[in-house]
């Protein structure tokens, strides 16, 4: 059973006292209001690779207090936190954790940090393999709000540092302290990676599947966290929609059909998606990376290339296994990419025939048109200058926005 589902029933995944915790506690609404898909990168960098992503190529071991800020869809009375391992290949020691209300940065707000125990504990060692949650924490959290998460790592451990989340690393056990003493940055995978909140209200949940366009990681921690992000933020302030969330399942590099950049999506479809508490409908934007590194050696696979109809079946088993989990599911067109450092003809007419048939398509519940939202009217193939962060491949925060503005919230509820 997974933990997540462990965690629906109220069940604490540290493997200590469980039974006797799990008869004392009533069935509680879950909702997933955070979500961080876990990912490795077992892959061979391509020369060319571009200098902002290259920093990330390498990753490092690190032990010491990691503080990670972050942005919740959803608000509530009461929350759990889920810390991974699922990828990990030896056992992992975690000295305490914490949760906060994000403040300035990376600074837990005055008088908001709760320490997080596991079964009663205030450290958990995860086996491989595995997540754990938290126990129940009571911190009331508005929607569409940031909060901190602070976790002592004893055993040192490997991040996954490509696509990553920028964190804050000190020496030592710090995760009840507001204010960091001269931390250092580092970019990698989030230990925490789901955070699941009690509502107010009855709710249910959007989540976005897809690769780095959706993972919308920050430059600053107290950035917008992309498309998805500005989505949330439309749902709080809607009457409407107030309880309905949206997390993202994205993974930087991430493809439909083949893994090596995490797994693929239809082999994490069930972990990041499907499994999650109060999951009703989905949004799935990816394919531009199994298109952008056909016929490649990037992960040194021999069968790398693909054709329009081997991703096209993707999309279709998506379709199918959502709707066999009883899931609304819509697809977006992939974003324009001339000019960016995998783009040539014959992958700009695959992006073509795939995104037709994307907008004809019939096994999915509706089309959001992303290209139509991004692209520039003068060149078609390219990003809009205003709304490119450079790379010609992910947008800005403008253009995030618009990618969120483009999204009918009727139709994704």
């Amino acid at each position: 059973m997974k933990c997540r589902e462990l965690a629906i029933l109220s069940v604490s995944c540290a493997f200590i006292t469980v039974g006797a915790y799990s008869q004392k506690q009533p069935a509680k609404p879950w909702v997933d209001a955070y979500e961080a898909s876990p990912a490795t990168y077992n892959i061979v960098m391509p020369k060319n690779l571009p200098q902002n992503l290259g920093q990330y190529a390498k990753g490092s071991l690190f032990s010491g207090t990691l503080r990670y800020r972050f942005g919740i869809s959803l608000g509530g009375n009461q929350l759990e936190v889920c810390l991974s391992n699922e990828l990990g290949d030896k056992p992992l020691e975690i000295g305490g954790a914490s949760i906060a209300i994000a403040g300035s940065e990376m600074d837990a707000a005055p008088g908001s940090i709760r320490r997080l125990t596991f079964g009663g504990k205030p450290g958990v060692v995860v086996p491989a393999g595995a997540p754990v949650y938290s126990d129940p924490t009571d911190l009331r959290v508005q929607s569409a709000s940031d909060l901190i998460v602070s976790v002592s790592i004893k055993s040192p451990v490997a991040l996954s540092p490509f696509g990553g989340a920028t964190m804050m690393l000190v020496d030592g056990d710090a995760v009840l302290e507001e204010k960091l003493s001269n931390p250092r940055k580092v970019v990698g995978r989030p230990i925490a990676t789901s955070v699941l909140v009690v509502p107010e209200r009855p709710a249910d949940l959007v989540v976005a599947l897809g690769d780095s366009i959706s993972d919308g990681v920050r430059a600053k921690p107290s950035e917008p966290h992309g498309w998805v992000s500005y989505i949330a933020e439309r749902l709080a302030a809607d009457k409407k929609y107030k309880s309905t969330g949206i997390v993202t399942a994205g993974i930087g590099g991430n493809r439909v059909i083949r893994s090596g950049w995490g797994p693929s999506a239809l082999a994490r479809a069930d972990r990041d998606v499907f499994s999650l508490p109060g999951v009703h409908s989905v949004i799935l934007l990816e394919g531009i990376n199994d298109i952008g590194f056909s016929d490649t050696s990037v992960p040194g696979d021999p069968e790398l290339k693909i054709d329009a109809n081997e991703l096209i079946a993707g999309y279709q088993q998506l379709a199918i296994s959502a709707h066999a989990h009883g899931l609304k599911i819509l697809i977006g067109t992939l974003t324009p990419f001339e000019g960016s450092f995998y783009f040539d003809a014959e992958k700009e007419e695959l992006w073509q025939t795939v995104n037709a048939w994307i907008r004809s398509n019939k096994e999915f519940d509706g089309v959001i048109d992303f290209d139509k939202a991004l692209r520039d009217p003068a060149q078609p193939k390219r990003m809009n200058p205003a709304f490119d962060s450079g790379d010609h491949l992910h947008p800005n925060e403008i253009g995030y926005k618009a990618m969120a503005d483009a999204v009918d919230l009727s139709n994704i509820r």
